[in-house]
């Protein structure tokens, strides 16, 4: 890593520490090159504003990682607090980044690849003894030291959010297990698949697993076996049973070593942490995650380090089952490192994942207006009929007044769920990052069962400009500098502007994408969406499925101000009520709130449910659903009245496509 100069912005001093140069930058923090007070150059991580709560894990974190012992690593010598943001100093370690090497150098080979191996997995087996999983093993964080090849990164907060931890998929996950991409805690491990993975590219220069866009990818992770075409036969053994899709069948670091070194002595001391903990991990915001898995009990603990296991490959490469027990810290992930960058284009399959959690329901539905609604759809709000007359009312961004006409024929709601208040769960940012999965521990609230998710095909957190509509969010900038929609890197979040100005305010997600020549019409989609401190009533905010912006037609599913909940169906710019409203708690100011919706194939008609804060508010089947075109998009959606409506936006966080269960 070759530090560049510090910019303007940039202190000159972090605690006791001088910075000379920057040597990296993302999202959540930067790292400088530094000197100590005795002039050694050490690596300066500063973090980003965070939260009382999560500043205090950062620091724990930190003081549990300086225990781990300097064989392959870079020591962790420090941490602290500047002008209210925490940092971490490390050993640092001059040289080239084993992605780098590879890169301009091409794969290793013969003894220096041995070496390799035997570094890293000897830094693995320290971290592990310590108490503390890497979390982010990849080829960026490995660096080829003078003393030869060295484990950075490890074990610290790589992305704590502002009080909120998002969940997504970011960077490059060509080097995360299947367990984190379905949800799950990580554990030992998952560090040994990624290390696998980093040694693949290392002896190949290619990833074990590939794919044309995001989604091939996750599904080559998930279910395909790793292209191991050039890695030595020594290694081929090791590095197959390290790839196993069950954690559980993996050897541990420690096992691994001993196998590449022919020490074949029994283990009899030493802590370990769980090779994984399979457990979901709950929603960042508190709520439940449709993509999250059910749960699952972890693999057994086992007294002490447990037996040592040879390895004895089967025709697939891994028959060995080793676990190692002991609690260990849990994570939150982003990051890169070389593969298959993540521009979330493109649809297929992806990682399957369950979860449902049981608590209190929170919907009281209305009772029918009478047999014709007028709905919110993509243009004009107006408010909720009174019982037996019809109203108009609010949708997605696209255009046109408000519409009437009868609602077309609907299988009725189920039966109503207990009401109840919302409760804010705050969530415990946790610290650390691997690329995709963000992992954060909360307090699990008696949220409401919520629905079950099929195959991933797009997550976003926000944390990184991808393929939405818009630029940066810059609702009070002038003229045509002005941006209603777009993204607040800072915050990690994408956010929508309504005023009567610009009423209707929508963006669409790049998955599934515009004109596709097969759309994913049948779709889960969730989002976390919080109100912003100051906006008026009447509006709304919601999701929107099947939507063909150029006619416009398709369904929305919105939560009103008042909390009124309705699922509203747009034809050619006739929008209808395809169910009567239900009338929720409204939605609080600085509040996150849990918005899930189900379009799925139904006969000849569209299945349509609606959860808020995983309780279902609405469920119907609409038997006369719009014409299919070549779009079928899904979105986000901010509207406000064009007449007698105020300032609404909306941050949205840790939206995903999934196929519904």
């Amino acid at each position: 890593m070759r530090p560049r100069a510090l910019g303007p912005s940039d202190p000159e001093r972090i605690g006791g520490y001088r910075l000379t140069g920057t040597l990296g930058e993302g999202g959540q923090g930067v790292v400088y090159l530094a000197e100590g007070p005795s002039g050694v150059r050490v690596a300066v991580k500063v973090l980003r504003d965070v939260d009382a709560e999560s500043h205090r894990r950062f620091l724990r974190e930190a003081d549990t990682a300086r225990r781990v012992a300097p064989f392959c690593t870079a020591r962790v010598l420090d941490a602290g607090t500047a002008d209210g943001r925490p940092y971490v100093v490390s050993e640092y370690i001059p040289g080239p980044s084993l992605a780098e090497t590879v890169t301009s150098d091409g794969p290793r080979t013969g003894s220096g690849l041995q070496r390799l191996a035997v570094a890293t997995l000897t830094a693995l087996a320290a971290i592990h003894r310590a108490g503390v999983v890497h979390r982010d093993v990849k080829p960026a964080n490995v660096i080829l030291g003078p003393e030869g090849p060295v484990v950075i990164d490890f074990g610290i907060a790589r992305d704590l959010g502002q009080g909120t931890t998002s969940t997504g998929l970011v960077g490059t996950p060509a080097y995360v297990s299947p367990e984190l991409l379905a949800g799950h805690t990580p554990g030992t491990a998952s560090d040994v698949f990624s290390w696998a993975a980093t040694m693949v590219y290392a002896a190949t220069g290619r990833t074990a697993f590939r794919g044309g866009n995001l989604t091939a990818l996750l599904y080559a992770i998930s279910t395909a076996d790793p292209d191991l075409t050039g890695v030595p036969a020594d290694l081929h053994p090791l590095l197959s049973a390290s790839l196993a899709k069950d954690p559980t069948a993996r050897p541990s670091a420690t096992t691994l070593l001993r196998e590449l070194t022919g020490d074949d002595t029994p283990l009899t001391t030493g802590p370990s942490l769980p090779a994984t903990t399979l457990t979901p991990s709950p929603a960042p915001t508190g709520h439940p995650d449709p993509a999250a898995p059910p749960p699952h009990p972890g693999p057994a603990a086992l007294p002490g380090p447990g037996p040592t296991a040879r390895l004895t490959p089967s025709d697939r490469g891994h028959t060995t089952r080793f676990t190692e027990s002991a609690p260990g810290p849990t994570a939150q992930f982003t990051g890169s490192a070389p593969g298959p960058t993540a521009q979330f284009t493109g649809s297929g399959p992806g990682p399957t994942a369950q979860f449902t959690e049981s608590g209190p329901g929170r919907t009281s539905p209305v009772a029918p207006s009478g047999s014709g609604h007028t709905a919110p759809g993509p243009g004009p709000i107006a408010p909720v009929a009174p019982s037996g007359s019809a109203g108009t009312a609010p949708l997605d961004a696209a255009t046109g007044p408000p519409a009437s006409g009868a609602a077309p024929a609907v299988a009725g709601p189920r039966g109503p769920s207990a009401r109840r208040r919302r409760l804010l769960w705050p969530a415990a940012a946790v610290v650390a990052a691997v690329l995709v999965t963000a992992v954060v521990l909360v307090v699990r609230p008696p949220w409401g069962t919520g629905p079950a998710a099929g195959k991933l095909l797009y997550a976003d957190d926000f944390s990184e400009r991808g393929n939405w509509d818009g630029y940066t969010f810059a609702p009070d900038a002038a003229d045509d500098s002005r941006t209603t929609h777009g993204y607040e890197i800072d915050r990690g979040v994408y956010s929508i502007h309504a005023d009567t100005t610009d009423p209707h305010g929508a963006a669409f997600s790049p998955v599934p994408p515009k004109g596709s020549a097969t759309p994913e019409r049948d779709v889960l989609i969730a989002v976390t969406a919080r109100l912003k401190e100051g906006s008026a009533s009447p509006g709304v905010l919601g999701l929107t499925c099947r939507w063909d912006e150029d006619v416009p037609h398709g369904y929305a599913f919105t939560l009103g101000l008042d909390g009124t909940a309705r699922i509203t169906r747009t034809t050619s710019g006739e929008r209808l009520d395809v169910i009567p409203p239900a009338k929720l708690s409204p939605p609080a100011p600085g509040t996150d709130v849990r918005l899930q919706a189900r379009c799925a194939r139904s006969g000849t008609g569209v299945a349509l449910t609606f959860w808020v804060d995983g309780s279902e508010a609405l469920d119907a089947v609409d038997t006369e659903p719009p014409p299919e075109t070549a779009n079928s998009q899904v979105g986000l959606l901010t509207q406000v009245p064009e007449a007698g409506g105020g300032d609404l936006t909306v941050s949205f966080d840790d939206f995903t496509v999934h196929l519904p269960a």
